[in-house]
């Protein structure tokens, strides 16, 4: 009777550790606009740059985001469950459901991470190039044009910091390929970011332009500030 008593017991335990060990994770709630966070899973540190795909399965086209400072979204989708893939350098790939149920009124915030990669074939880079520029034109758009050439295999982050400045404020027109991103008036000290991954791997052009904001004599003189780039490069 003992023996029978013990492989009982014996066999519950088993029985509660398999049980546990097949329960699934919580769930992504379904909704309509979804923003995501995304971390390192090792260090809860927040993904600075990296792709977000998603796809309905058995159909051609994927909605593509970026995934920016640890944050993708917000995304709205439809009525459809989406395979989502989330990348960056450095992590493998995760794999997600969403459920989209096309009800614009719904909204959720999902906690995500992804598992560092120690056999990556691509790393961030993060490029900084100081600006200073003398305005050769006149009235408030400064000529000439910030230009530089940089090179990714998919990511193109930019984010523009505002130097001294002889106006109040400026607004910056930061361009990549021609497609233009126009900031709010920036104080000095003031930043704006734009996130145009994914992009086509290769050359890119990468253009800034600043306009005074409230100059008192009705033209720019100068400006600067320094530019951040982060691309993605074999390892």
């Amino acid at each position: 009777m003992g023996l029978v008593r013990r492989a009982l017991v014996g066999f519950i335990g088993v029985s509660a550790m398999l049980w546990l060990a097949a329960a699934p994770v919580a769930a992504i709630p379904p909704s309509f606009s979804f923003t995501i966070n995304v971390r390192d899973c090792k260090t809860g540190a927040p993904i600075s740059a990296g792709v977000g795909v998603f796809a309905i399965q058995n159909f051609p086209a994927a909605a593509v985001a970026p995934l920016a400072n640890g944050v993708i979204g917000p995304i709205g989708l439809g009525d459809f469950n989406f395979i989502t893939h989330i990348s960056s350098p450095g992590f493998r790939t995760g794999h997600w459901v969403l459920h989209g149920t096309g009800v614009q009124s719904q909204s959720e915030t999902v906690n995500l991470c992804l598992h560092p990669d120690k056999r990556a074939t691509e790393k961030l880079v993060e490029t900084t190039y100081p600006i200073d520029i003398s305005c050769t034109s006149a009235g408030e758009v400064c000529d000439p044009t910030f230009t530089t050439t940089i090179t990714t295999d998919q990511i193109a982050q930019i984010e523009f910091t505002a130097g001294s400045s002889s106006c109040t404020s400026i607004s910056v027109a930061i361009g990549l390929d021609g497609s233009i991103f126009t900031s709010d008036p920036l104080a000095p000290g003031g930043t704006a970011f734009n996130a145009w991954s994914p992009v086509a791997p290769g050359a890119h052009t990468v253009t800034v332009q600043a306009t005074g904001v409230g100059c008192s004599t009705g033209t720019l003189s100068n400006w600067s500030g320094t530019l951040l780039v982060t691309t993605s490069a074999p390892v």
